[in-house]
């Protein structure tokens, strides 16, 4: 939903005497549109990740290459918070330092990386990959077979 046609709903349920329910979930559309609108990077939320700060473990709720969102059970944090952590997940392990963004009322804390390891960048950066070419196989075959090819001219080339 777009952020005017969130506003244009939110606008005729007030307008009609409709319950503040449906009003405020227009509204509440019409926030994540333009939150989604300004986000630098992708979110994904198909891959099992963890977030270790200290001694809790919590598991991720989305994440991007910019930062992620969890829900900190036992564990105090506010907004500019600085924090350092780590990450697990399936062949994914790497730290990370960062500032909490967003704390919401359901308690979800959004966090923005300041600094990844490289191991967790790597990781990362593959399972972003891997989901922007998720169904197209046949793409990636093509780039990986002229990737090969080219390769093999290159060493062709060096050989006469």
């Amino acid at each position: 939903m777009t952020t005017e046609a969130a506003q244009d709903s939110a606008a005729k349920s007030t307008d009609t005497g409709a319950d503040t329910a449906s009003s405020s979930d227009a509204v509440e559309a019409s926030k994540k549109a333009e939150a989604d609108e300004r986000r630098e990077h992708r979110r994904y939320q198909d891959r099992p990740l963890n977030v270790k700060i200290g001694k809790f473990k919590f598991p991720a709720l989305d994440w991007s290459m910019g930062g992620l969102r969890f829900y900190p059970d036992g564990l105090e944090l506010a907004r500019k918070d600085k924090i350092e952590g780590q990450i697990t997940g399936p062949r994914v392990k790497g730290g990370f330092s960062g500032e909490v963004v967003n704390v919401r009322e359901n308690g979800e804390v959004g966090i923005r990386f300041n600094n990844i390891s490289r191991s967790l960048m790597s990781a990362l950066g593959g399972y972003a990959v891997a989901q922007s070419t998720a169904g197209e196989p046949s793409r990636l075959r093509c780039l990986w077979f002229l990737l090969a090819a080219a390769a093999f001219l290159g060493f062709l080339f060096l050989m006469v």
